[in-house]
Protein backbone atom coordinates (compact mmCIF):
# COMPACT_ATOMS: atom_id res chain seq x y z
CA UNK A 1 0.00 0.00 0.00
CA UNK A 2 1.41 3.52 -0.99
CA UNK A 3 -0.18 6.58 0.73
CA UNK A 4 1.28 9.89 -0.67
CA UNK A 5 0.40 13.69 0.36
CA UNK A 6 1.67 16.06 -1.96
CA UNK A 7 1.15 19.67 -1.03
CA UNK A 8 2.48 22.07 -3.53
CA UNK A 9 2.57 26.22 -3.64
CA UNK A 10 4.03 27.57 -7.45
CA UNK A 11 4.14 31.44 -8.38
CA UNK A 12 3.55 31.64 -12.17
CA UNK A 13 4.55 34.65 -14.65
CA UNK A 14 3.21 34.30 -17.97
CA UNK A 15 4.14 36.31 -21.22
CA UNK A 16 0.68 37.49 -22.28
CA UNK A 17 0.05 36.87 -26.05
CA UNK A 18 -3.07 36.72 -27.93
CA UNK A 19 -3.82 34.58 -31.27
CA UNK A 20 -3.70 36.45 -34.35
CA UNK A 21 -7.06 35.47 -35.98
CA UNK A 22 -7.65 34.94 -39.33
CA UNK A 23 -9.17 37.64 -41.44
CA UNK A 24 -10.97 38.16 -44.69
CA UNK A 25 -10.87 41.63 -46.55
CA UNK A 26 -13.91 42.76 -49.05
CA UNK A 27 -12.61 42.77 -52.39
CA UNK A 28 -12.24 45.68 -54.08
CA UNK A 29 -15.60 46.14 -56.90
CA UNK A 30 -14.72 46.21 -60.27
CA UNK A 31 -16.03 49.05 -62.03
CA UNK A 32 -18.96 47.26 -63.26
CA UNK A 33 -19.98 46.33 -59.85
CA UNK A 34 -19.47 50.44 -58.92
CA UNK A 35 -22.07 51.12 -61.27
CA UNK A 36 -24.43 48.66 -60.58
CA UNK A 37 -27.51 49.32 -58.33
CA UNK A 38 -27.62 48.84 -54.82
CA UNK A 39 -30.01 45.87 -55.52
CA UNK A 40 -27.25 44.34 -57.97
CA UNK A 41 -24.06 44.51 -55.83
CA UNK A 42 -23.32 41.22 -54.06
CA UNK A 43 -23.78 41.38 -50.61
CA UNK A 44 -20.33 41.74 -48.36
CA UNK A 45 -18.54 39.15 -47.05
CA UNK A 46 -18.71 39.45 -42.81
CA UNK A 47 -17.30 36.10 -41.57
CA UNK A 48 -15.14 33.33 -43.02
CA UNK A 49 -14.88 30.13 -41.30
CA UNK A 50 -12.21 27.42 -42.44
CA UNK A 51 -12.54 24.11 -41.24
CA UNK A 52 -9.70 21.44 -41.56
CA UNK A 53 -6.41 20.40 -39.91
CA UNK A 54 -5.29 23.37 -39.19
CA UNK A 55 -6.88 24.63 -36.16
CA UNK A 56 -6.05 21.47 -34.74
CA UNK A 57 -2.34 22.69 -35.11
CA UNK A 58 -2.68 25.96 -34.30
CA UNK A 59 -4.39 24.56 -30.72
CA UNK A 60 -1.30 22.71 -30.46
CA UNK A 61 1.18 25.44 -31.02
CA UNK A 62 -0.85 27.43 -28.82
CA UNK A 63 -1.01 25.20 -25.66
CA UNK A 64 3.12 24.41 -26.40
CA UNK A 65 3.56 28.38 -26.32
CA UNK A 66 1.49 29.11 -23.48
CA UNK A 67 2.69 26.51 -21.53
CA UNK A 68 4.56 27.06 -18.29
CA UNK A 69 6.98 23.92 -19.32
CA UNK A 70 7.82 21.28 -22.29
CA UNK A 71 5.04 20.58 -23.62
CA UNK A 72 4.04 18.87 -26.78
CA UNK A 73 0.27 18.61 -27.76
CA UNK A 74 -1.55 16.46 -30.38
CA UNK A 75 -5.36 17.77 -30.93
CA UNK A 76 -7.83 16.18 -32.56
CA UNK A 77 -11.36 19.21 -33.54
CA UNK A 78 -12.86 16.72 -35.04
CA UNK A 79 -14.42 13.94 -33.35
CA UNK A 80 -12.83 10.50 -34.59
CA UNK A 81 -9.97 12.41 -36.52
CA UNK A 82 -6.61 11.36 -34.28
CA UNK A 83 -5.32 9.31 -37.31
CA UNK A 84 -4.40 6.30 -35.74
CA UNK A 85 -5.67 3.15 -33.76
CA UNK A 86 -4.41 3.77 -30.37
CA UNK A 87 -2.96 6.20 -28.63
CA UNK A 88 0.81 4.61 -28.65
CA UNK A 89 0.80 4.59 -32.44
CA UNK A 90 -0.84 8.67 -32.09
CA UNK A 91 2.26 9.65 -29.56
CA UNK A 92 4.90 8.39 -31.78
CA UNK A 93 4.25 11.68 -34.08
CA UNK A 94 5.19 13.81 -30.86
CA UNK A 95 9.03 14.74 -31.01
CA UNK A 96 10.88 13.32 -28.54
CA UNK A 97 8.93 10.07 -27.74
CA UNK A 98 9.77 6.66 -28.74
CA UNK A 99 7.79 3.53 -29.09
CA UNK A 100 7.58 -0.09 -29.11
CA UNK A 101 5.52 -2.31 -31.72
CA UNK A 102 3.65 -5.44 -30.93
CA UNK A 103 2.22 -7.27 -34.00
CA UNK A 104 2.27 -4.16 -35.54
CA UNK A 105 0.10 -2.22 -33.57
CA UNK A 106 2.01 0.82 -31.03
CA UNK A 107 2.60 -0.49 -27.41
CA UNK A 108 5.16 0.71 -25.02
CA UNK A 109 5.93 4.61 -24.73
CA UNK A 110 9.69 5.79 -23.90
CA UNK A 111 10.02 9.64 -23.81
CA UNK A 112 13.63 10.86 -24.78
CA UNK A 113 14.47 7.25 -23.87
CA UNK A 114 13.22 6.98 -20.77
CA UNK A 115 10.26 4.34 -20.06
CA UNK A 116 9.18 5.49 -16.40
CA UNK A 117 6.38 7.70 -17.46
CA UNK A 118 3.38 8.86 -15.24
CA UNK A 119 -0.45 9.07 -17.02
CA UNK A 120 -2.93 11.18 -16.37
CA UNK A 121 -6.17 10.62 -17.97
CA UNK A 122 -7.96 14.51 -17.77
CA UNK A 123 -5.51 15.74 -14.84
CA UNK A 124 -5.99 12.26 -12.64
CA UNK A 125 -3.52 9.55 -12.14
CA UNK A 126 -4.19 6.47 -14.62
CA UNK A 127 -2.28 2.98 -14.20
CA UNK A 128 -2.61 -0.33 -15.88
CA UNK A 129 -2.12 -3.10 -12.80
CA UNK A 130 0.77 -5.63 -13.96
CA UNK A 131 2.60 -2.09 -15.10
CA UNK A 132 3.78 -0.52 -11.64
CA UNK A 133 2.46 2.89 -12.37
CA UNK A 134 3.14 2.53 -16.10
CA UNK A 135 0.02 2.77 -17.97
CA UNK A 136 -0.92 0.77 -20.92
CA UNK A 137 -1.22 3.31 -23.94
CA UNK A 138 -2.36 0.48 -26.51
CA UNK A 139 -5.75 -0.61 -23.72
CA UNK A 140 -7.29 2.78 -25.21
CA UNK A 141 -8.54 3.69 -28.41
CA UNK A 142 -7.57 6.55 -30.31
CA UNK A 143 -11.18 7.91 -31.08
CA UNK A 144 -12.26 8.91 -27.41
CA UNK A 145 -9.40 10.92 -27.45
CA UNK A 146 -9.54 14.85 -27.91
CA UNK A 147 -5.92 15.39 -26.80
CA UNK A 148 -2.63 14.45 -25.77
CA UNK A 149 -0.16 16.57 -24.09
CA UNK A 150 3.56 15.25 -23.37
CA UNK A 151 4.87 17.43 -20.52
CA UNK A 152 8.22 16.65 -20.76
CA UNK A 153 9.60 18.97 -17.82
CA UNK A 154 7.63 18.77 -14.60
CA UNK A 155 5.94 21.58 -12.53
CA UNK A 156 4.12 21.37 -8.71
CA UNK A 157 0.79 21.16 -9.96
CA UNK A 158 1.86 18.01 -12.15
CA UNK A 159 1.43 14.49 -10.80
CA UNK A 160 4.49 13.17 -9.29
CA UNK A 161 6.16 9.86 -10.77
CA UNK A 162 7.11 10.77 -14.39
CA UNK A 163 11.16 10.30 -14.48
CA UNK A 164 10.71 10.40 -18.26
CA UNK A 165 7.63 12.63 -18.41
CA UNK A 166 4.10 12.89 -17.74
CA UNK A 167 1.38 12.19 -20.48
CA UNK A 168 -2.10 13.29 -20.10
CA UNK A 169 -5.22 11.59 -22.35
CA UNK A 170 -8.51 14.59 -22.57
CA UNK A 171 -11.24 13.43 -23.65
CA UNK A 172 -14.16 15.24 -24.67
CA UNK A 173 -17.24 16.65 -22.78
CA UNK A 174 -20.72 17.82 -23.29
CA UNK A 175 -19.53 21.76 -22.60
CA UNK A 176 -17.10 21.34 -25.55
CA UNK A 177 -20.40 21.72 -27.78
CA UNK A 178 -22.93 23.95 -28.63
CA UNK A 179 -25.70 22.04 -28.13
CA UNK A 180 -26.41 18.73 -29.98
CA UNK A 181 -24.17 16.34 -31.24
CA UNK A 182 -23.85 12.79 -33.13
CA UNK A 183 -20.90 11.43 -34.42
CA UNK A 184 -20.33 7.86 -35.54
CA UNK A 185 -17.87 5.36 -37.73
CA UNK A 186 -18.01 2.28 -39.60
CA UNK A 187 -15.29 0.65 -41.21
CA UNK A 188 -13.78 -2.87 -41.95
CA UNK A 189 -10.20 -4.34 -41.55
CA UNK A 190 -9.02 -6.36 -43.92
CA UNK A 191 -5.49 -9.06 -42.90
CA UNK A 192 -4.61 -10.82 -46.34
CA UNK A 193 -2.37 -13.36 -44.25
CA UNK A 194 -5.42 -14.02 -42.13
CA UNK A 195 -7.71 -13.65 -44.27
CA UNK A 196 -10.56 -12.38 -42.30
CA UNK A 197 -12.02 -8.66 -41.95
CA UNK A 198 -13.13 -7.19 -38.76
CA UNK A 199 -15.22 -4.69 -37.51
CA UNK A 200 -14.44 -1.18 -36.38
CA UNK A 201 -17.46 1.46 -35.08
CA UNK A 202 -17.06 4.43 -32.71
CA UNK A 203 -20.21 6.44 -31.75
CA UNK A 204 -20.72 10.11 -29.68
CA UNK A 205 -23.58 11.89 -28.73
CA UNK A 206 -23.66 14.77 -27.14
CA UNK A 207 -26.34 17.52 -25.71
CA UNK A 208 -26.78 20.11 -23.03
CA UNK A 209 -29.99 21.75 -21.68
CA UNK A 210 -30.74 25.17 -20.61
CA UNK A 211 -32.77 23.99 -17.24
CA UNK A 212 -34.22 26.51 -14.55
CA UNK A 213 -31.57 25.48 -12.38
CA UNK A 214 -28.62 25.99 -14.83
CA UNK A 215 -27.21 24.58 -18.10
CA UNK A 216 -27.00 20.80 -17.97
CA UNK A 217 -25.15 18.36 -20.54
CA UNK A 218 -24.54 14.81 -21.14
CA UNK A 219 -22.10 12.74 -23.23
CA UNK A 220 -21.72 8.73 -24.13
CA UNK A 221 -19.28 8.08 -26.36
CA UNK A 222 -17.60 4.33 -27.64
CA UNK A 223 -15.44 2.88 -29.55
CA UNK A 224 -14.79 -1.12 -30.65
CA UNK A 225 -12.19 -2.03 -32.56
CA UNK A 226 -11.71 -5.53 -33.39
CA UNK A 227 -8.64 -7.16 -35.43
CA UNK A 228 -7.67 -10.53 -36.31
CA UNK A 229 -3.54 -10.59 -37.19
CA UNK A 230 -1.10 -13.83 -38.20
CA UNK A 231 2.56 -13.37 -38.25
CA UNK A 232 4.95 -16.72 -39.41
CA UNK A 233 8.09 -15.99 -38.67
CA UNK A 234 11.73 -17.95 -39.23
CA UNK A 235 14.79 -17.62 -37.32
CA UNK A 236 17.81 -19.08 -37.84
CA UNK A 237 19.27 -17.36 -34.10
CA UNK A 238 22.58 -15.97 -33.56
CA UNK A 239 25.45 -17.70 -35.97
CA UNK A 240 28.14 -20.18 -34.17
CA UNK A 241 31.72 -21.10 -35.97
CA UNK A 242 32.47 -24.50 -36.63
CA UNK A 243 35.31 -25.92 -37.97
CA UNK A 244 34.18 -29.41 -39.13
CA UNK A 245 31.48 -28.70 -41.68
CA UNK A 246 34.23 -28.24 -44.13
CA UNK A 247 37.88 -29.16 -44.09
CA UNK A 248 40.28 -26.58 -43.69
CA UNK A 249 37.63 -23.63 -42.95
CA UNK A 250 35.58 -21.84 -39.89
CA UNK A 251 32.38 -21.52 -40.88
CA UNK A 252 29.67 -19.42 -39.17
CA UNK A 253 26.52 -21.56 -39.20
CA UNK A 254 22.99 -21.17 -37.94
CA UNK A 255 22.22 -22.15 -34.46
CA UNK A 256 19.45 -24.05 -36.23
CA UNK A 257 15.57 -23.15 -36.91
CA UNK A 258 13.18 -21.52 -35.24
CA UNK A 259 9.74 -21.27 -37.13
CA UNK A 260 6.50 -20.41 -35.27
CA UNK A 261 2.97 -19.61 -36.92
CA UNK A 262 1.57 -16.93 -34.87
CA UNK A 263 -2.42 -16.61 -35.02
CA UNK A 264 -4.67 -14.18 -32.89
CA UNK A 265 -7.13 -11.67 -32.28
CA UNK A 266 -7.38 -8.43 -30.43
CA UNK A 267 -10.20 -6.76 -28.89
CA UNK A 268 -10.44 -2.86 -27.91
CA UNK A 269 -13.01 -1.18 -26.03
CA UNK A 270 -13.65 2.40 -24.91
CA UNK A 271 -16.86 3.77 -23.32
CA UNK A 272 -16.27 7.71 -21.53
CA UNK A 273 -19.52 8.75 -20.04
CA UNK A 274 -19.76 12.61 -18.30
CA UNK A 275 -22.49 14.93 -17.21
CA UNK A 276 -22.23 18.38 -16.43
CA UNK A 277 -23.82 20.85 -14.77
CA UNK A 278 -23.63 24.73 -14.61
CA UNK A 279 -25.19 25.40 -11.53
CA UNK A 280 -24.43 28.99 -11.84
CA UNK A 281 -21.97 31.35 -13.82
CA UNK A 282 -19.22 30.92 -11.88
CA UNK A 283 -19.80 27.31 -10.59
CA UNK A 284 -19.30 24.09 -12.60
CA UNK A 285 -19.63 20.12 -11.62
CA UNK A 286 -18.51 17.54 -13.95
CA UNK A 287 -18.61 13.86 -13.52
CA UNK A 288 -16.64 11.10 -15.43
CA UNK A 289 -16.92 6.98 -15.75
CA UNK A 290 -14.06 6.03 -17.79
CA UNK A 291 -13.63 2.07 -19.55
CA UNK A 292 -10.93 0.74 -21.31
CA UNK A 293 -10.86 -2.79 -21.88
CA UNK A 294 -7.75 -4.73 -24.21
CA UNK A 295 -8.45 -8.61 -25.01
CA UNK A 296 -6.06 -10.80 -26.76
CA UNK A 297 -6.30 -14.58 -27.96
CA UNK A 298 -3.62 -15.74 -29.67
CA UNK A 299 -2.41 -19.46 -30.33
CA UNK A 300 1.04 -20.23 -32.09
CA UNK A 301 2.43 -22.91 -33.32
CA UNK A 302 5.55 -23.96 -34.29
CA UNK A 303 8.95 -26.38 -34.62
CA UNK A 304 12.16 -25.81 -32.98
CA UNK A 305 15.27 -27.59 -34.49
CA UNK A 306 18.84 -26.56 -32.56
CA UNK A 307 21.80 -27.13 -34.71
CA UNK A 308 24.85 -25.22 -34.26
CA UNK A 309 26.90 -26.92 -31.28
CA UNK A 310 25.56 -30.08 -31.24
CA UNK A 311 24.42 -31.80 -34.38
CA UNK A 312 26.32 -34.48 -36.69
CA UNK A 313 27.17 -33.06 -39.70
CA UNK A 314 26.44 -34.84 -42.96
CA UNK A 315 29.37 -34.83 -44.59
CA UNK A 316 30.15 -33.01 -48.75
CA UNK A 317 26.64 -31.65 -47.78
CA UNK A 318 27.98 -27.88 -46.91
CA UNK A 319 28.77 -25.30 -48.86
CA UNK A 320 29.41 -21.52 -47.71
CA UNK A 321 27.87 -18.24 -49.90
CA UNK A 322 30.45 -17.63 -52.53
CA UNK A 323 33.74 -16.00 -51.23
CA UNK A 324 33.19 -15.47 -47.71
CA UNK A 325 32.77 -18.03 -44.61
CA UNK A 326 28.93 -17.72 -43.92
CA UNK A 327 26.63 -21.17 -44.01
CA UNK A 328 24.77 -20.97 -47.30
CA UNK A 329 23.46 -25.42 -47.08
CA UNK A 330 24.06 -28.59 -44.98
CA UNK A 331 22.61 -31.60 -43.73
CA UNK A 332 22.81 -33.16 -39.90
CA UNK A 333 22.47 -36.54 -39.01
CA UNK A 334 20.32 -37.24 -36.21
CA UNK A 335 18.74 -33.86 -34.98
CA UNK A 336 16.38 -34.12 -32.37
CA UNK A 337 13.34 -31.34 -32.55
CA UNK A 338 10.32 -30.85 -31.03
CA UNK A 339 6.95 -29.31 -32.30
CA UNK A 340 5.22 -26.87 -29.53
CA UNK A 341 1.60 -25.33 -29.67
CA UNK A 342 0.51 -22.72 -27.16
CA UNK A 343 -2.23 -20.50 -26.16
CA UNK A 344 -1.52 -17.19 -24.85
CA UNK A 345 -4.51 -14.47 -23.64
CA UNK A 346 -4.24 -11.51 -22.15
CA UNK A 347 -7.66 -9.04 -20.25
CA UNK A 348 -6.46 -5.48 -19.49
CA UNK A 349 -9.63 -3.56 -17.41
CA UNK A 350 -9.23 -0.46 -16.42
CA UNK A 351 -12.30 2.03 -14.90
CA UNK A 352 -12.00 5.27 -13.47
CA UNK A 353 -14.84 7.28 -11.73
CA UNK A 354 -14.19 11.25 -11.05
CA UNK A 355 -16.39 13.83 -9.77
CA UNK A 356 -15.31 17.10 -9.94
CA UNK A 357 -16.16 20.68 -8.73
CA UNK A 358 -14.64 24.38 -10.16
CA UNK A 359 -16.05 27.53 -8.30
CA UNK A 360 -14.52 31.05 -9.94
CA UNK A 361 -15.60 33.81 -8.03
CA UNK A 362 -14.02 36.81 -10.05
CA UNK A 363 -9.83 36.45 -9.72
CA UNK A 364 -9.95 33.76 -7.64
CA UNK A 365 -10.52 30.11 -9.17
CA UNK A 366 -11.10 27.12 -6.72
CA UNK A 367 -11.40 23.51 -7.87
CA UNK A 368 -12.16 19.90 -5.89
CA UNK A 369 -11.46 16.60 -7.66
CA UNK A 370 -12.09 13.30 -6.44
CA UNK A 371 -11.36 9.68 -8.16
CA UNK A 372 -11.29 5.75 -7.70
CA UNK A 373 -9.50 3.94 -10.31
CA UNK A 374 -9.39 0.11 -10.31
CA UNK A 375 -7.64 -2.05 -13.11
CA UNK A 376 -7.25 -5.41 -13.16
CA UNK A 377 -4.93 -7.66 -15.62
CA UNK A 378 -4.61 -11.14 -16.38
CA UNK A 379 -2.41 -13.61 -18.03
CA UNK A 380 -3.06 -16.89 -19.00
CA UNK A 381 -0.24 -19.22 -20.90
CA UNK A 382 -0.54 -23.00 -21.69
CA UNK A 383 1.98 -24.44 -23.90
CA UNK A 384 2.66 -28.44 -24.26
CA UNK A 385 5.98 -29.60 -26.15
CA UNK A 386 6.24 -32.97 -28.18
CA UNK A 387 10.15 -34.36 -29.00
CA UNK A 388 11.21 -35.84 -31.66
CA UNK A 389 14.21 -36.72 -33.64
CA UNK A 390 14.62 -36.87 -37.52
CA UNK A 391 17.78 -38.83 -38.95
CA UNK A 392 18.17 -36.12 -41.40
CA UNK A 393 17.79 -32.30 -40.85
CA UNK A 394 19.17 -29.92 -43.93
CA UNK A 395 19.04 -25.97 -44.21
CA UNK A 396 19.11 -23.87 -46.76
CA UNK A 397 19.76 -20.24 -46.83
CA UNK A 398 20.11 -18.88 -50.25
CA UNK A 399 16.29 -19.62 -50.89
CA UNK A 400 14.54 -16.92 -50.89
CA UNK A 401 13.39 -17.63 -47.12
CA UNK A 402 15.39 -19.72 -45.16
CA UNK A 403 14.07 -23.15 -45.38
CA UNK A 404 14.52 -26.29 -43.13
CA UNK A 405 13.79 -29.92 -44.03
CA UNK A 406 13.18 -32.93 -41.51
CA UNK A 407 13.45 -36.42 -43.22
CA UNK A 408 13.08 -39.65 -42.36
CA UNK A 409 10.13 -39.10 -39.73
CA UNK A 410 6.18 -38.75 -40.22
CA UNK A 411 5.70 -35.65 -38.66
CA UNK A 412 1.89 -36.27 -39.17
CA UNK A 413 1.60 -39.32 -37.17
CA UNK A 414 1.56 -38.55 -33.03
CA UNK A 415 3.44 -41.91 -32.71
CA UNK A 416 6.80 -40.50 -34.21
CA UNK A 417 6.58 -37.78 -30.76
CA UNK A 418 6.99 -38.70 -27.14
CA UNK A 419 5.92 -35.71 -24.46
CA UNK A 420 7.91 -33.32 -23.57
CA UNK A 421 7.19 -30.58 -20.98
CA UNK A 422 3.59 -28.91 -19.99
CA UNK A 423 3.56 -25.32 -18.81
CA UNK A 424 0.68 -23.60 -17.22
CA UNK A 425 1.59 -20.02 -16.13
CA UNK A 426 -1.22 -16.89 -14.90
CA UNK A 427 -0.13 -13.83 -13.85
CA UNK A 428 -3.23 -11.83 -12.19
CA UNK A 429 -2.78 -8.28 -10.84
CA UNK A 430 -5.40 -6.46 -9.58
CA UNK A 431 -4.78 -2.69 -8.56
CA UNK A 432 -6.83 0.20 -7.13
CA UNK A 433 -6.47 4.16 -5.74
CA UNK A 434 -8.51 6.50 -4.11
CA UNK A 435 -7.36 10.13 -4.92
CA UNK A 436 -8.55 13.78 -4.09
CA UNK A 437 -7.04 16.88 -4.58
CA UNK A 438 -8.03 20.62 -3.95
CA UNK A 439 -6.04 23.33 -5.93
CA UNK A 440 -6.11 27.36 -5.93
CA UNK A 441 -5.63 29.94 -8.46
CA UNK A 442 -5.92 33.89 -7.85
CA UNK A 443 -4.99 36.25 -10.81
CA UNK A 444 -2.59 38.68 -10.25
CA UNK A 445 -1.71 41.88 -12.42
CA UNK A 446 1.85 43.00 -13.08
CA UNK A 447 5.09 40.78 -12.71
CA UNK A 448 3.13 37.46 -11.28
CA UNK A 449 0.11 36.86 -13.65
CA UNK A 450 -1.17 34.29 -10.59
CA UNK A 451 -0.34 32.32 -7.51
CA UNK A 452 -1.38 28.91 -7.57
CA UNK A 453 -1.16 26.37 -4.60
CA UNK A 454 -2.72 22.97 -4.13
CA UNK A 455 -3.18 19.57 -2.02
CA UNK A 456 -3.32 15.99 -3.19
CA UNK A 457 -3.78 12.89 -1.38
CA UNK A 458 -3.76 9.43 -3.18
CA UNK A 459 -3.88 5.94 -1.81
CA UNK A 460 -2.83 2.96 -4.19
CA UNK A 461 -3.01 -0.77 -3.49
CA UNK A 462 -1.49 -3.30 -5.56
CA UNK A 463 -1.78 -7.02 -5.27
CA UNK A 464 -0.52 -10.07 -7.32
CA UNK A 465 -1.39 -13.57 -7.49
CA UNK A 466 1.05 -15.61 -9.59
CA UNK A 467 -0.13 -19.45 -10.67
CA UNK A 468 2.64 -21.82 -11.71
CA UNK A 469 2.54 -25.58 -13.18
CA UNK A 470 5.04 -27.37 -15.08
CA UNK A 471 5.16 -31.06 -15.54
CA UNK A 472 8.37 -32.83 -17.20
CA UNK A 473 7.45 -35.89 -18.70
CA UNK A 474 9.60 -39.24 -17.58
CA UNK A 475 12.29 -40.21 -19.54
CA UNK A 476 9.94 -43.40 -20.89
CA UNK A 477 7.41 -40.99 -21.62
CA UNK A 478 4.68 -42.83 -23.95
CA UNK A 479 3.95 -41.20 -27.45
CA UNK A 480 0.98 -39.21 -27.91
CA UNK A 481 -2.08 -40.71 -28.51
CA UNK A 482 -5.04 -39.09 -31.02
CA UNK A 483 -8.62 -40.59 -31.39
CA UNK A 484 -10.67 -40.98 -34.09
CA UNK A 485 -12.49 -37.64 -33.85
CA UNK A 486 -8.98 -35.98 -33.34
CA UNK A 487 -7.22 -37.40 -36.55
CA UNK A 488 -10.98 -36.55 -39.03
CA UNK A 489 -10.59 -32.82 -37.53
CA UNK A 490 -6.64 -32.46 -38.51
Amino acid sequence: MAVSFRPFFAATLVTAGAATPVLAQNAQPTPAQAQASPEQQPAPIEEVVVSGIRASLQTAQDIKKNSDQIVDSIVAEDIGKLPDINVSDALQRVTGVQIGRDVGEGSSVAIRGLPQIETTLNGREAFTAGGGRVFNFEDVPAELLKGLDVYKSPTANLVEGGIGGTIDLRTRRPFDFKGLELDGSVMGRFSDLVEKTKPQASLLVSDRWDTGVGDFGALFSIAYQDRAYRQDLDSTGAPYLRTDLIPGQTVATPNGSYEPLIAGDRQRTGVDTVLQWQAQDELLFTGELNYQGFRIKQNQYGVNIPAAKSLTPVAGTFATFPGTNDFMTGSYANAPFSTFGTARDITDVNRQYALNGKWTPGKLTLSTDLSYTRSTDSLYYTELDLKSTAPTFTQNLSTGVPSATLSGVDTANAASFTFGPLTRSENHFVGDEKAGRIDAEYGLEGFLSSLMAGFRYGDRKALFTPIRFFVAPPTTAAPPTTSPEDTAEA
